[in-house]
């Protein structure tokens, strides 16, 4: 399947379609591959699990060009999962197609609103998946991974195809903004993790929610967040590990409505700021750190105010008398940065 749309005077809709049972808008199998270009947009269809694209099998990419960006939008899966996308067995390492499976795409609104709905925006199950400079943004699942749900898979997360200098405020390339976990019993507002391997590198959390508990995260796998914002998210606990081990490298965790680190099983923390969350890091998982942290019930570093200001890049900055500048051995400064246009901005 091969979709170009080359000027943004056109566009291509797959819409208001509706599947008995799953792909609502698209259904692709026997190792059908996508190649998705430009201002597509897969919304307002529904079916009784993968709202908008269900594919088995193959390699695939979606990816921005000139005319725009696809969107996949507005899609409900009406029983089951994927309100949005569900990727079974897809590997986009293969030489069939070159790049992330999705590249600068939106995965807005959609929902899984079953008793059992995962995977809000986008549901994986047995694949080796990349994304780069992603938008989820108020997906909405029943029982967890509101923007995503990762399932015995690898999934890498990151930004190499966009330049945070050229957006807004308070904007970044690769984001999940404003999703959402509903159920007592589930979890993971932005991403939910099992029995998985994801890694996320420059990306922001804010403003998800869950009921219970990961309201950015909750992992039940092996989970690497690196030079990552997770600010403003909303529910018991904000980063969750049940299960395998997760690191925090670079990472500003502040400003969250929620306890910041729930650690069950084994926490790594380095270089990073954890402040002014509803609670700090709790629980009894083994915690190893380098020392070299700033974290406000000390446990993992030094509780110390790391004075965040907004600048015109947006919140979370540190101000020039910041304890957090240049504060480890190495000269490097605590929280995330992002390097755009040749200079280090923090996000």
């Amino acid at each position: 399947l091969s979709i170009q749309v080359a000027n943004s005077t056109h566009m291509l809709h797959i819409n208001n379609n509706t599947a008995a049972n799953e792909g609502g808008g698209l259904y692709l199998t026997n190792g059908s591959s996508p190649d998705v270009a430009g201002k597509v947009t897969i919304s307002f269809n529904s079916a009784n699990k993968s709202g908008g694209l269900f594919q088995e099998g193959g390699d695939g990419r979606f990816q921005s060009n000139r005319s725009g960006q696809p969107q996949i939008s507005n899609n409900i899966a009406q029983t089951y999962s994927a309100g949005g996308v569900r990727l079974n067995h897809v590997d986009d390492s293969n030489p069939l197609l070159a790049g992330a499976y999705f590249s600068q795409v939106e995965i807005s609104k959609n929902q899984a609103v079953g008793t059992f709905g995962n995977g809000g925006g986008v549901y994986v199950d047995g694949s080796n998946l990349h994304f780069d400079a992603v938008v989820f943004e108020g997906n909405r699942a029943t029982f967890s991974g509101g923007g995503l749900f990762v399932n015995l898979s690898t999934v890498q997360i990151a930004t190499r195809s966009c330049q945070q200098s050229d957006l807004p405020t308070n904007s970044y390339c690769a984001t999940f903004v404003g999703n959402q976990v509903l159920a007592v019993g589930g979890g993971g507002g932005a991403i939910f993790v099992a029995d998985s391997t994801v890694t996320a590198n420059h990306v922001a959390f804010m403003n998800n929610s869950a009921v219970a508990a990961g309201a950015a995260i909750m992992s039940w796998g092996n989970t690497t967040l690196t030079n990552v914002r997770i600010t403003d998210n909303v529910g018991p606990d904000i980063i969750a590990i049940y299960n395998g081990a997760t690191t925090l490298n670079s990472g500003t965790v502040a400003g969250n409505d929620g306890t910041a680190v729930l650690n069950l099983t084994s926490f790594n923390l380095e270089n990073s700021i954890i402040w002014n969350n509803a609670a700090g890091i709790v629980g009894g998982g083994q915690l190893t750190h380098n020392g070299c942290n700033i974290s406000q019930n000390g446990v993992g570093g030094s509780n110390i105010d790391p004075q965040f200001v907004t600048t015109a890049q947006g919140d979370y900055h540190l101000s020039n008398r910041s304890p957090a500048r240049d504060a480890c051995n190495s000269g490097t400064q605590l929280g995330p940065t992002i390097r755009a246009a040749g200079k280090m901005i923090c996000m």
